[in-house]
């Protein structure tokens, strides 16, 4: 055998390993690309899933209290009924030990000198709109709505999934952005 045809011979095993090696990275990135695509699929049906759930469990929530306070012109009961329905159990904690601070000083205004789900001291008639989730992972989600009591105002609810259901956890709003609960515990370590 010439050296010709050695080199001839060496070249084209180079090229068929090339093209073996080639094949393989082709597939394997042909088959990362299928599963990056199949996981998406499946996180962006995921996420899909759970921001339908908060829309659908919000909607219940404030058709719930655009009724109830437009119906029954609520006081500090239908309050209360709507705490224990739609927020955690740790809300419903802190709110317990705000009535009991509130019970030693009579006759003052109290933790909360307005009611928060219908942004106002007064209304007529209250509404709400543009239910928006911001951020959600599978236990925990930033929601965002317009409530209309004479005007439109931004607020932004914390959720938690406690026992499969969907429950308020904080309420942010204009007057209080830092969120009720921080102004809750404040109260009750002043007036405890």
């Amino acid at each position: 055998m010439d050296t010709h045809s050695t080199n001839f011979g060496y070249l084209c095993n180079n090229i068929l390993n090339f093209l073996v090696n080639m094949r393989n990275v082709v597939f394997s990135r042909l088959m990362l690309a299928i599963c990056l695509l199949f996981f998406s699929c499946v996180t962006v049906t995921k996420n899909n899933f759970i921001d339908g759930e908060l829309i659908k469990r919000v909607n219940c929530i404030y058709t719930d209290i655009c009724n109830t306070y437009n119906t029954f012109n609520g006081n500090e009961h239908t309050n209360q009924s709507l705490v224990d329905k739609y927020c955690s159990q740790s809300w419903q904690d802190d709110e317990k030990r705000v009535v009991a601070a509130e019970d030693k000083h009579p006759g003052e205004i109290g933790c909360l000198d307005y009611v928060f789900w219908a942004q106002g001291q007064d209304w007529d008639s209250i509404s709400y709109s543009n239910v928006k989730v911001e951020k959600v992972t599978s236990s925990r989600a930033i929601v965002t709505l317009a409530v209309h009591n004479g005007e439109a105002k931004m607020v932004r609810l914390s959720l938690i999934k406690e026992h499969g259901q969907w429950m308020i956890d904080d309420f942010f709003d204009e007057s209080m952005p830092q969120g009720i609960r921080k102004v809750m515990r404040e109260y009750i370590k002043e007036n405890s």
